[in-house]
């Protein structure tokens, strides 16, 4: 091989993919007739399966009718009467503890002084801590459910 054909084997390779060789790999007209084609194809399919389940539902009553006799409803007096008390006992229980709570009310705290305790204000182990709640209000009628 000498230079002169090296040189016409490179050339051919590398100028070889600057155009398509066959004009008719694209066609404009060709893609666009089949993907109109597959388009009406699967509104066709859609169009028929809608029509087959229309056909075949088409026959069915969608009006319920309600036996009037099974739906009766059965009243017991007593029932209702027990129930009724029930409630009017509740509610007024109800009101009772409303009339006797007493409202609660945040107390606004002391200010506590802070500075530095010395050791003979240092409380010891040994010591005990009063913790009484006298000044704290109470709740006379405790809720009970």
């Amino acid at each position: 091989m000498n230079k002169k054909e090296l040189t016409a084997f490179a050339k051919n390779i590398l100028h070889s993919h600057k155009q398509l060789r066959s004009p008719q790999i694209m066609h404009p007209a060709r893609e666009w007739f089949i993907g109109l084609l597959v388009a009406a194809g699967i509104f066709g399919v859609c169009a028929f399966v809608s029509v087959q389940a229309y056909l075949e539902h088409r026959h069915i009553d969608l009006t319920v009718y309600v036996d009037e006799t099974s739906t009766a409803t059965v009243y017991r007096e007593s029932l209702v009467e027990a129930a009724l008390d029930l409630f009017s006992s509740r509610s007024q229980r109800y009101d009772e503890l409303q009339l006797g709570a007493t409202p609660l009310r945040a107390e606004e705290e002391p200010e506590v002084e802070t500075s530095v305790a010395t050791s003979s204000t240092v409380a010891t182990s040994t010591e005990e801590v009063s913790t009484t709640t006298a000044g704290q209000p109470t709740n006379q009628n405790p809720i009970s459910i």
